[in-house]
Order: structure tokens, then sequence, then C-alpha cells
């Protein structure tokens, strides 16, 4: 799973302090809007001095009942007691329907919260299973590709005589020839596509291979097979030279044997590689000219785009 850092919790974090921020306001604006206004100074004084000195037992009484307040008033004995009585009754209501708004509001917002929350959560985790499934794709791939590197085909071209660059042959007339083959040294089977090699003395510029030289097929051929050939090998001659040719120690190293290979493996991936040698005195050939002249590619999928070239 990729590592998270504090920014990926961001959004959780922002959220909960704004569903705490929006369910303080609301109680304090609920608050503000039940709770009743402050009392005249007129009837708090005389409230006080009711309950300081209650009078006779007639006032008294009525004292209680106020204090034991039922719905309605009793008939009171003054204005003053009737003022006091609405007070209180006024009061008492005010404080039920806050009780009831806040019972209210906080149900309200204890489920818009909870609503908030459970989406930020689900934001979270599908955003958390987003990136687990980028990881575990990633992964896939990396492995397919790893897997695709071990057990696929590898074409080698394979050097099997270099008589017919050094020594004379009874049909001297003939041109300087190399025989070589191919071979799938890998571990699945190859699809041979095109072959295209050339043979230079001295080559000046930049090794190219022409679009018309390139030999089509389409050859499977086994982990461990030589692609089919004539007997002793297939012979490329060595381009520009004459007939009856031949190369000593010394002359033989300006010979250039490079080409290109095309193929396909079995899952549809197309391969192609290049590759460059060049003689030693003894005749043997060996890699030369780097990375720009020896590598390989790969391209996935490219079927069609093989089955249009080789059609074409």
């Amino acid at each position: 799973m990729p590592k998270r850092d504090w920014c990926s919790y961001c959004a959780v974090i922002g959220g909960v302090i704004a569903f705490l921020l929006g369910v303080a306001a609301a109680y304090w604006t609920a608050v503000a809007q039940f709770t009743p206004g402050p009392v005249p100074s007129g009837i708090q004084a005389k409230a006080k001095k009711q309950e300081q000195d209650p009078g006779d037992s007639a006032v008294a009484s009525n004292q209680q009942k106020a204090n034991e307040y039922r719905p309605g008033c009793e008939p009171p004995n003054s204005k003053e007691d009737g003022l006091y009585c609405e007070l209180r009754r006024l009061a008492d209501s005010a404080k039920k329907s806050i009780a009831l708004a806040s019972e209210t509001n906080w149900s309200q917002l204890i489920q818009a919260g909870a609503a908030i929350l459970a989406a930020l959560v689900a934001g979270w985790a599908a955003l958390e299973a987003g990136r687990a499934a980028k990881a575990a794709t990633k992964s896939a791939d990396v492995s397919e590709r790893a897997l695709r590197g071990i057990e696929r085909p590898y074409l080698f071209v394979k050097i099997e005589s270099v008589r017919g660059l050094k020594r004379a042959t009874l049909d001297t007339p003939s041109k300087p020839t190399l025989a070589y083959n191919i071979i799938n040294q890998g571990k699945t089977p190859a699809i041979l596509r095109s072959l295209a090699v050339r043979l230079q003395d001295s080559p000046t510029d930049r090794l190219r291979l022409p679009m018309g030289l390139a030999s089509k097929f389409y050859e499977v051929v086994a982990a461990g097979e030589y692609v089919s050939h004539p007997s002793g090998g297939r012979i490329v001659e060595v381009e520009g030279s004459a007939g009856g040719q031949r190369y000593d120690d010394a002359t033989i190293q300006r010979l250039v044997f490079h080409g290109s290979i095309h193929y396909e493996d079995p899952t549809g991936a197309y391969h192609t590689d290049r590759f460059c040698m060049r003689a030693n005195k003894d005749g043997a050939f060996s890699l030369e000219g780097g990375e720009e002249y020896n590598h390989r590619s790969t391209a996935y999928p490219e079927k069609q785009a093989a089955d249009d070239d080789y059609e074409g």
C-alpha cells in the first residue's frame, strides 16, 4: 500500500472541525432565540419583597400556589400578583420551549453530523481503495512484464562458418561469403516475422538496413531450435566484392556483419533485436558498436501492427 502523509487526512480533519462548529453555532442560536429577556426592576423588587415578607395567610397561600405553578393562574389579589404570576408562567413556558427545542435541535444535528461523518468516512475509504487498486494494478503490470522478460523467446545470430571469406574453393570465381544461423535461446516459442542482414567491407557511413532488404517470414521457432535453413546455414555475400576475392588476417578485420530480427511471442508482444559484429584476424565475429547497433526492444501489444506489416 502506498505511503500516506498528513495531507491525506486534511479532508477528514476539516470535515470534523466544520461539523463541530456547526453544532456549536446551532446550539447557541437556539438558546438565544428561546431565552426570555430581562425582568423589569419594579417587578423584581416586588417579587423579592413578597418572598421576604409573605404577609397574611391568604397572601402566603397565593404565594405558595404561585410557587407550585399549575397551568393558568389563580385569581390574583393585586395587580402586582397578577404580573408576577404571568411572569412565572412565561418563564416556565420559555424553559419548556427551550428544552423541547434543544432536544429537537440536538437530535437533528446528531443525525446530520452522523450523515456527514459517514460521507467523509466513505470518501476516505473510496480514496484509499482507489490508491490500493492503483498500486495493485501497477504491481501486477510490473510482475507481468518481469514474467514476460523471463518467459520469453530470444533469437540470436550464430556464425557457422567463415571458410568462404578466407579460403579459396574449387569455384574460385565465387564471391566471399559468410554462413550463419538463427537460434531461439529463450524459454518460449518465437514467431519469426522478418529478417534483414548485411555483410559490408569497411562501411564509411551509418549502418543502415534498407526497407527492401528485409525477408518476410511466418515461422514458429521452438525454444532451443534453429530457424529452418539450407544445409550449412544461411549464406550472405560481402557487398561490393568481386568474384574470387578472399581476405587474409589483416583485411578480414574490415568486415562488418549487422542486421535486425523481428519476431513475436505467444502473448502477442512484438520484439526487435538489432546486432552488429566485426571480424578479428582469426575470422571470428564479436559485437561492436555499442547500444546504438546492439539493442532489444519490445512493444506490448503490437500483434495487429505486425500482421499489417507482414501483409504489406
